[in-house]
């Protein structure tokens, strides 16, 4: 059915979008990290890992 493989798709590109954002969110927060110095000391904290 052409409805049904049209909404995998947009589900799809939607799941693709989500990774993408959080991807550059992360890539932000470190950028932060290092914008304010500490990077080295707390880009585990702003990620979220130990």
């Amino acid at each position: 059915n052409l409805e049904v493989v049209q909404a995998q798709e947009v589900v799809a590109n939607a799941n693709e979008a989500y990774i993408a954002s959080l991807y550059a969110h992360n890539v932000a927060k470190v950028a932060l990290a290092g914008a304010m110095g500490v990077a080295q000391e707390a880009v585990h904290r702003y990620l979220g890992s130990r």
